[in-house]
């Protein structure tokens, strides 16, 4: 795809501002791209332009693009409010295997620079790949645990067609499923299988992970002390709700 212009995209910032009255925005890009000129030209425009004091902005970014805390103070003051960084796994090997190009000591070191400037993080994490043993999935749990995130989103291994992934399940007989029944390719639900768990330990882990976050007394402390206003009430229990139905609720047995 062709990148849009650091101007283009204030302009289209201004107009939602303008227009709609936005507060806040998600840029949804896969990947954002944290180190490049780009990223230091949009947000010192959202400065000079006053944008970073009418609207805040979340984003997509890789670990290893976070690295660099003057990078990250810069996004801070231009706004930039969450940071949603993939995580995947606890295990060197498995994000290796999916050519992630991150390090575990990077993911570390990124949640922490990112939480000294006082950026918001949201770390998401994937169950079920064929070659993991259940120890590594648990190790996941541990790992994320000891971020200290300040929201988590767990999901199952769905692998789409034109995914490397996908390409290896048909190649090695992976699929649990049909891979042709769209239906259960919602990462709510097992879709591999693994010589070393169930389907249904899969499920298992996930629920396991998601309560291992958001039912923690200390998680729960730590989000209590950060409300700041009636606003922020209302989204925690709007949050909750969501962690106790679309997505505790909307995992499935096979």
């Amino acid at each position: 795809f062709r990148l849009r212009s650091p101007e283009n995209v204030i302009g289209e910032v201004q107009f939602l501002v303008e227009k709609y009255g936005a507060r806040e925005l998600f840029d949804d890009l896969d990947t954002w791209p944290a180190r490049s000129k780009w990223a230091e030209k949009f947000c010192r425009l959202m400065i000079e332009t006053g944008l970073n004091e009418k609207i805040v902005w979340s984003i997509n970014a890789r670990a290893n693009d976070l690295q660099d805390i003057e990078k990250l103070k810069l996004m801070k003051k231009a706004g930039c409010r969450v940071l949603k960084i993939g995580v995947e796994s606890a295990s060197q090997e498995t994000l290796d295997r999916l050519r992630k190009g991150v390090t575990i000591e990077q993911v570390r070191g990124a949640v922490k620079l990112c939480k000294k400037v006082g950026l918001t993080v949201h770390l998401t994490a994937m169950f079920g790949y064929p070659w993991e043993t259940k120890e590594n999935m648990l190790e996941t749990i541990r790992f994320i645990k000891s971020l200290k995130p300040d929201s988590v989103q767990f999901s199952i291994v769905t692998p789409y067609p034109g995914t490397e992934l996908y390409k290896q399940a048909l190649e090695k007989d992976w699929f649990y499923v049909d891979p042709a029944d769209w239906d259960k390719f919602d990462m709510s639900q097992p879709v591999l299988k693994s010589d070393y768990y169930s389907p249904n330990e899969v499920t298992d882990v996930c629920i396991k992970a998601w309560k291992s976050i958001y039912f923690d007394p200390m998680y729960v402390a730590r989000r209590i002390l950060k409300v700041r206003s009636w606003r922020h009430v209302r989204l925690l229990l709007r949050g909750a709700k969501a962690v106790l139905t679309a997505h505790l609720g909307g995992l499935k047995q096979c």
